[in-house]
């Protein structure tokens, strides 16, 4: 049996890894069109002249804004020493994400449109290095601004139906200039064949008769949107996050129904062209009354959450969103378990659901031991 695209894209990495070790350099793009020396830029610290922005919150990189000696402004990202996510995808979160750009930059040079995705002048694993102009006047993006939502939904399946799959579109990897919502980080973009399946899962190839677990909305929501919704929840109820996860699903509709005639021109498989369309017809259906709404997002939730806290946990890069998301799922276990009992087996029966409930309590306790966002 040939090996998964997890263990394809791994071994490629450490690969790359072991000829760095060996003096061998992954370059992208041409040293020419950078600001100044390299040796100037790998050197660059917190208090260097010319520094004027630190963002030290990434678990594989920090990113300084630098100025050069015309005003221009450049955002240099330096490469953790080791990575603060503690499995093999945060160890190779920054050769793959060299290895993604230029595979992206040839795909650009082809013609494609890759609106939305904010690609590197150059980049050395040598020197842990990637270069790009600074996003001038940069924020994280709003999770109720319907173009900022748009805008991510439309760069996540441009990505997709050209075979890149980015697992983590986080608010921390997002940046909206006021007129565009750029993604900054691809240290977790995968490659898969978009006319075969909507992910880089496994073989990439869509299981007979199945949907895909993930797509890209499903990843914009829990790497993002859920976290929003739940403090949206919190803040001002339940109905107030179902009405923007209503929004969403009205948006992800049309975005897929673009997407599967885009999969179709690319010559994509008929299960796969039907994926993306039934996606988008449950989207739909989710916008149609205020129980279907509320019923949809309690699945949403759910999943998103779930998969989030496993992701955390096994990256041992947990926060305080981390708690929070689990005492969601402990208390939609106990208010919600009729809703969800059909999505949940394990909220199907009593038994069932007091051994999720111990379960969620032991992760509360892993969840704690492992934080990231506290000294």
């Amino acid at each position: 049996m040939a090996p998964g695209l997890d263990a394809q894209r791994l071994a490629e990495a450490r690969s790359w890894l072991a000829r760095a070790q060996a003096g061998e350099n992954l370059l992208l793009g041409d040293a020419r069109a950078l600001p100044a020396p390299v040796a100037q830029l790998a050197a660059l610290q917190d208090d260097s002249p010319g520094v004027k922005q630190v963002c030290d919150g990434g678990l594989t990189a920090v990113v300084r804004c630098w100025q050069d000696e015309q005003g221009r402004r450049w955002a240099i990202k330096q490469a953790r020493p080791q990575s603060r996510v503690r499995n093999a995808d945060g160890e190779t979160a920054f050769v793959n994400e060299l290895l993604r750009h230029g595979e992206l930059r040839a795909l650009q040079a082809q013609g494609a449109r890759l609106t939305g995705v904010h690609l590197p002048v150059w980049g050395s694993l040598r020197h842990g290095l990637l270069v790009s102009p600074w996003v001038a006047r940069a924020q994280p993006p709003s999770a109720t601004d319907p173009r900022m939502l748009t805008q991510v939904l439309n760069s996540g399946c441009a990505l997709a139906v050209n075979g890149f799959f980015d697992w983590d579109p986080s608010p921390g990897n997002l940046l909206d200039d006021g007129q565009q919502v750029w993604r900054f980080d691809l240290g977790y973009c995968y490659r898969f064949d978009a006319r075969l399946g909507l992910n880089s899962a496994g073989d990439g190839v869509l299981p007979a008769g199945q949907l895909p677990a993930h797509h890209v909305a499903e990843r914009i929501e829990t790497r993002w949107l859920s976290g929003a919704w739940l403090d949206l929840e919190q803040r001002r109820g339940l109905a107030a996050a179902v009405e923007a996860a209503r929004h969403f699903n009205a948006a992800v509709a049309q975005a897929y129904a673009h997407a599967a005639m885009a999969v179709v021109a690319k010559g994509g498989q008929a299960p796969v062209m039907n994926a993306w369309q039934q996606l988008a017809a449950q989207r739909a259906a989710a916008t149609r009354d205020d129980a279907a709404a509320k019923a949809f997002y309690l699945r949403q939730s759910w999943h998103a959450h779930w998969h989030d806290v496993q992701d955390d946990l096994s990256g041992r890069s947990c926060t305080a969103t981390t708690l929070a998301r689990l005492d969601w799922l402990r208390e939609a276990s106990l208010q919600q378990a009729e809703l969800l009992g059909t999505e949940v087996p394990a909220l199907c029966d009593e038994t069932s659901r007091q051994a999720l409930r111990a379960q969620l309590a032991q992760w509360v306790q892993e969840a704690s031991a492992c934080r990231v966002d506290r000294s």
